[in-house]
């Protein structure tokens, strides 16, 4: 894997992990790509824009953003 893709493909794992823990199967990923809130490119998946805003709205990304200064 392009070490490039690294970073859009940890915030999209993010994603799936705060909306569904250990419960993720193709099939979830599939159906979060057909809702245009992840997209697959060259085998990488990214979260689009869309899912990116979802991602920001998680508990966990306001806890997080809490503590920085």
């Amino acid at each position: 894997m392009d070490t490039n893709y690294l970073p859009a493909f940890d915030q999209a794992m993010q994603f799936l992990y705060e909306k569904h823990g250990n419960a993720i199967s193709e099939d979830l990923v599939q159906a979060y790509c057909v809702r245009g809130l992840l997209s697959e490119t060259d085998g990488v998946l990214t979260l689009t824009d869309r899912g990116r805003a979802m991602l920001r709205k998680a508990p966990v990304a306001r806890q997080l953003r809490q503590l920085q200064p």
